[in-house]
């Protein structure tokens, strides 16, 4: 809308009126001046227009729109498209060792300021690992011993870390084998033990009260049948408690084993148990003071080999 208007110059005196004792109206006119013309107001309407804003797409709904890179319409995060229509576990950095051979990552840890401690095997099938920082370049990379066997279980703190797993000997197959090492990767103290009956290693650690240690597997008993066993270290090596819960089955694939997560006051382990060719999952929870577990619990499986090996529990 435009409006234009122009200076209006002083009024003319009105005229007298008579009046005979009944009001007259009054009435004034509006002369042009002198100096300026008579005042006129223009009015100019202009084409209006209404603009319509599409409200934006919603996110997920399962059609890619525009400045979505995904849409899997659901709400799941981490599983290849996140809530916000972004790629999830983008690749961002990758390390490839430059020697010719086999080697393998079994687990990893990561460390407050962001660095990893992961283990497996190295050249010759030996005990390996090494420490990263946050782009994954090597801090230290080492290997433990010259017999074959590997590392499945890590786990970190502000002064160090642990790794354990397995180590091959000529008498009953594999022993435990584990360490606490400082934060170059030397090792603070070790830990053999091998129950004289057949196959025993450790799958998963974690650390307790600090910079503690609680690690479980899988131990071979006089029968030969297999112990679901889990034992609490102190940080300077002494043995705390140890917790052998009979399975009633000999069953263990080497490396694959139960997985460990700590609460305030249990140590809860899992793992499939046989039973007639169905591998329900179960979970025992030992107290961290240690003693006989406060519950069990089994979950009802189904044969197939998705179910023999179940993931490690990732919150209790």
């Amino acid at each position: 809308m435009l409006a234009c208007a122009c200076p209006a110059g002083p009024l003319a005196p009105a005229p007298e009126t008579e009046s005979d004792g009944d009001p007259e109206p009054t009435t004034s006119t509006t002369e042009p001046s002198e100096t300026a013309g008579p005042t006129t107001t223009t009015t100019t309407a202009e084409p209006t227009s209404t603009t319509t804003t599409e409200p934006a797409a919603p996110c997920p709904d399962g059609d890619l729109d525009e400045g979505e890179a995904c849409d899997d319409g659901n709400d799941v995060n981490g599983d290849g498209c996140n809530r916000d229509c972004q790629p999830s576990a983008e690749l961002l950095f990758e390390f490839h060792p430059s020697t010719r051979g086999s080697d393998e990552v079994q687990a990893v840890a990561v460390n407050a300021d962001g660095s990893i401690l992961a283990g497996g095997f190295g050249l010759g099938l030996t005990r390996w690992a090494g420490r990263f920082d946050e782009a994954l370049a090597v801090e230290w990379s080492q290997q433990y011993g010259e017999a074959q066997g590997m590392i499945s279980g890590v786990a970190t703190f502000a002064g160090g870390g642990y790794v354990a797993g397995s180590v091959f000997t000529d008498g009953d197959g594999r022993d435990v084998w584990l360490a606490r090492l400082d934060p170059g990767g030397a090792i603070v103290w070790e830990e053999t033990f091998g129950s004289g009956f057949g196959d025993d290693y450790v799958t998963d650690a974690a650390v307790v009260d600090g910079d503690g240690l609680i690690v479980t597997g899988f131990a071979s008993d006089p029968d030969g049948l297999t112990d679901l066993w889990t034992r609490r270290y102190a940080a300077d090596g002494t043995e705390l408690w140890t917790s052998r819960v009979p399975m009633g089955v000999k069953f263990t694939i080497w490396p694959l084993g139960p997985g460990l997560v700590v609460t305030p006051e249990h140590a809860v382990v899992s793992w499939a148990r046989p039973k007639d060719m169905v591998f329900p999952e179960w979970l025992v929870a030992v107290p961290l003071t240690g003693g006989e577990p406060s519950w069990t619990v089994e979950y009802p499986g189904s044969g197939g080999p998705s179910t023999r090996w179940p993931a490690r529990p990732a919150a209790i």
